[in-house]
């Protein structure tokens, strides 16, 4: 998704007019491709993608297959993997990497993805995620290690001028409330000087003055309560999408310890077709909101509601059983299908976003196509294959559907 203002702190999270700016790389979303190799307790295997809003994307290794092309299968997945493995063998890995890897890979066991996030918050590793602690998100929720996390690098939050990110503005809530540590309101205050005189410094601050005036104030969450400039509320969504797609790696860890090696790798192949799907409906909503402000917020609110369908999705995998679909049905759903396509791209209004119509269409194709084998495969023998395909397309249909209404 080419996001040109847009860019990532050293924690991931998104930053406007901030520096240098860079695209995010939203194609990295979290898809899994780690299934035939043996689980180590501190793997060093062919990563995951990591979510494009969580630490070090520009870290992660590349995927061991395009996610642009059509799943691969058989031999090439194999061959790919084997070569991913022995690239990623020579790579030093910090702690933090480590984590990430492990959380995204379903082979590795969410313990030891906690594990690894703690260690190296405890190494006092640079660019670790302090917000993994704040939300639970991968790793324990740990409030005191999360205020003492961001204590640890409040040093490099200087504004010099520009507007304050959404470290500050947690530090500055934690303060205020004393949670994970001491009340330290005049410390909150601190954390603003030499910033930009906007929303997020001026409605923490009236915070801060309002529960000096009375203690019994209502507390807020600074990303659900206040929001602040477009940079922290894209900070807020790139945080959101990030904890959506740590719900769908910790369910793909479900999925894939009931899978035989053939099926892990057809996981492994629809992960990622759906990873690129998710990145083309991103790219596409961006297009759509190219001129405005709200750009990044709206298209990391479409990738996180895809990731939300997604983890519902692999909850109900193991039970998955097909209803009886009848044929007339199934081609309605096809034509609803063609029907909304057309629909949107008639209305599409440049040739950019017809672009992303495009693409979004073929990624769509290959992902449709990638998660019914992986259905197939894994529960055709309890139903029957053409029971599983059906049902699966049907759903699959009705899903496109709403996304082109969108």
């Amino acid at each position: 998704m080419d996001r040109s203002r847009a860019g990532l702190s050293s924690k991931g999270t998104f930053v406007e007019n901030r520096g240098a700016a860079h695209a995010i790389p939203v194609g990295s979303l979290f898809a899994l491709a780690l299934f035939a190799c043996d689980h180590r307790p501190d793997p060093v295997v062919a990563p995951a993608l990591a979510p494009a809003a969580s630490a070090h994307v520009a870290d992660a290794a590349p995927p061991p297959f395009p996610i642009s092309s059509a799943p691969p299968s058989g031999a090439s997945v194999d061959a790919a993997l084997a070569s991913a493995r022995a690239s990623d063998a020579a790579r030093p890995r910090t702690l933090q990497q480590r984590a990430t890897l492990c959380l995204d890979d379903p082979t590795c066991p969410a313990t030891e993805a906690d594990r690894l996030f703690r260690a190296a918050d405890d190494a006092g590793e640079g660019g670790v995620d302090c917000f993994r602690f704040s939300d639970g998100d991968g790793t324990k929720k740990d409030l005191a290690r999360a205020r003492a996390c961001l204590e640890r690098d409040a040093a490099s939050m200087k504004c010099d001028g520009g507007s304050a990110g959404l470290e500050q503005a947690e530090l500055a809530i934690y303060r205020i409330d004393g949670v994970g540590g001491p009340q330290d309101i005049r410390a909150a205050r601190a954390l603003f000087d030499g910033c930009f005189a906007d929303v997020t410094q001026e409605g923490v601050l009236e915070y801060a003055a309002a529960r000096e005036a009375n203690p019994a104030a209502p507390r807020v969450d600074f990303c659900k309560d206040r929001g602040g400039t477009t940079i922290t509320s894209d900070e807020c969504s790139a945080r959101a999408r990030q904890r959506e797609a740590t719900r769908v790696a910790l369910q793909a860890k479900s999925v894939a310890a009931a899978l035989d090696v053939d099926g892990k790798k057809l996981f492994a192949a629809a992960s990622t077709a759906f990873a690129s799907y998710a990145n083309a409906m991103g790219s596409y909503v961006y297009e759509l909101f190219k001129e405005g402000s709200i750009r990044n917020a709206e298209a990391l609110a479409e990738e996180t509601a895809l990731l939300s369908r997604r983890t519902a999705a692999l909850a109900k995998f193991a039970t998955f059983a097909p209803a009886a679909i009848a044929p007339q049905d199934l081609e309605r759903s096809s034509r609803s299908v063609d029907a909304a396509r057309r629909k949107r791209t008639a209305g599409s209004g440049t040739p950019d976003i017809r672009a992303t119509i495009e693409a979004a269409e073929s990624a769509w194709t290959t992902y449709r196509d990638a998660e019914i084998a992986l259905y197939v495969h894994a529960i055709g023998a309890r139903s029957t294959p053409d029971a599983v395909r059906s049902a699966v397309l049907l759903r699959l249909n009705k899903e496109r559907v709403v996304d082109l209404g969108r």
